[in-house]
């Protein structure tokens, strides 16, 4: 048993998270209303990609622009990625599950899928007129000529 196959058991054990294990051996995973998808990253599943649907389908100019915003270095995304998939924005992590504990991983997956209702709630309130301004330029970066 991998220990990916023994955390998510244990998670599942415990009831207090609901979990449904896919053939493909993807766990979908419904936290407080977010369903986050765990994947594992490697072959011999010491570590996992997190996944969650942050704008499902229809994202427009001004949600793609704010999800570019938070991604710069990882600073509105608690360090995770945001990616368009077709045609809908997903947020995304690696979490290691080296010395982990079922506890440990369950408050992983409850911050992340809370991560993930927050990031996809400023997503959803971006102004439409955003995407039409231009980037301000930030203090931290310089513009190279």
């Amino acid at each position: 048993m991998t220990q990916y196959e023994q955390l998510i058991g244990e998670i599942a054990a415990a009831g207090d998270i609901q979990i449904e294990i896919q053939a493909d051996r993807v766990a979908e995973i419904a936290v407080d209303g977010t369903m986050v998808l765990v994947k594992p990253a490697d072959a011999v599943e010491t570590s996992v990609m997190l996944f969650s649907v942050l704008v499902d389908e229809g994202v427009d100019d001004a949600q793609m622009k704010k999800a570019l915003e938070m991604s710069l270095f990882g600073r509105g995304t608690a360090g995770g990625s945001i990616g368009l998939f077709v045609d809908s924005l997903i947020y995304s992590t690696r979490q290691s599950l080296e010395g982990l504990s079922a506890q440990e991983f369950a408050e992983r997956l409850v911050q992340f899928a809370h991560d993930a209702q927050r990031i996809g709630e400023a997503l959803a309130t971006a102004p439409a007129g955003d995407a039409d301004r231009g980037l301000a330029p930030h203090e931290g970066l310089h513009q190279v000529v």
